[in-house]
């Protein structure tokens, strides 16, 4: 009669006692279910116990849901673009928008919920699959979904990370060397880091042609606009609004409420908000003498990101020096 076997790395019921995997199992596990692709790469000697194979499979069917709501709301941002710019007339932009983050928001908890008991379960070396998660260990095509995700987000967060830290020390604060002025709404949600990734490569464009400390990211206000057109040559205004004006935190900002002191140094105005085309003249003369980039359409937040890596850098890149203003020389005789 063969010998029972010693115990492996895996979850085993030997005597009805369940012993544990070893920490170093549950590490690469945990690693995996927080994002580490190559985990997946393992020698194939632990992918033979019972507690690996199901902490796996559970964790990439969890980065395969994660990876199909995301082509979802990123189809469902693009359908609302196309109909923000084309056919305006069947939605509400505002409330499309709040639609798919309120849909993203609701989608991403229940997945936490799911991601937090499952990382719990394989703390704790339990073997067991985790319910509504067994079943789809059923579904192969979900497995390879997974990898393609957790190894496409795993490769993303290389690259993001260094360049949001990059894009973090490229963009400042102090506004007393600010040449081209980048100014967000972040509507009380959104974090600075995300703004400044998405300013990247004009911040970049900005310390190249000007120095260190002339690209500005702040967030957006009556006071920072103000402040902006004051000083600054180019300045980037990412803000909601109508053909009545910017919408600054609930209140309506109008050309006549542009400060009168003129700055001869600004050069460009770009005004992110939908219908900002209907009062063009007046914007433009309120930022004179700048070139004025308005919309007489609904806006989508795709076509402004599109701008910002494509052509506002190369527009910053060509902009016309401002003038110097010389003092006339005092008259010693």
């Amino acid at each position: 009669m063969q010998e029972p076997k010693g115990p492996t790395e895996s979850t085993i019921l030997f005597n009805e006692v369940e012993v544990k995997p070893a920490g170093g199992v549950r590490f690469l596990v945990v690693c995996l279910y927080i994002g580490l692709a190559p985990v997946v790469c393992i020698d194939r000697k632990m992918r033979g116990s019972a507690y690996w194979k199901t902490h796996v499979t559970q964790a990439l069917n969890l980065w395969a849901l994660l990876g199909i709501t995301g082509i979802f709301l990123t189809l469902s941002v693009l359908a609302l673009s196309v109909l923000m710019v084309y056919h305006r007339e069947l939605l509400d932009a505002r409330t499309g928008e709040v639609w798919i983050l309120s849909l993203g928001r609701k989608c991403l908890l229940v997945w936490s919920v799911f991601w937090l008991y499952s990382v719990w379960r394989c703390l704790w070396g339990s073997s067991k699959a985790v319910p509504f998660l067994g079943i789809l260990a059923r579904y192969p095509f979900l497995h390879r979904i997974g990898i393609v995700t957790v190894s496409f987000l795993f490769c993303v967060v290389l690259l993001t990370v260094p360049m949001t830290l990059n894009a973090e020390c490229l963009a400042s604060q102090d506004p007393s060397r600010g040449k081209t002025f980048m100014l967000y709404d972040d509507l009380g949600m959104f974090p600075r880091p995300l703004f400044s990734l998405a300013m990247y490569r004009l911040s970049r464009e900005s310390v190249r042609r000007w120095g260190p400390g002339t690209a500005v990211l702040l967030p957006l206000n009556r006071d920072t606009l103000n402040l902006a057109v004051q000083h600054g040559t180019f300045v980037f205004v990412g803000s909601h609004g109508t053909a009545a004006g910017l919408l600054l935190s609930g209140e309506m900002y109008r050309p006549e409420d542009v400060p009168q002191k003129s700055n001869s140094s600004l050069r460009y105005v770009y005004l992110a908000s939908c219908d900002s085309g209907a009062q063009r003249k007046a914007w433009e003369e309120a930022f004179s003498p700048a070139t004025v980039q308005t919309y007489d359409r609904l806006t989508p937040t795709l076509e402004h990101l599109w701008w910002l890596w494509t052509k506002g850098p190369a527009l910053l890149r060509e902009l016309p020096e401002p003038v110097q203003q010389t003092k006339p020389e005092e008259n010693l005789g």
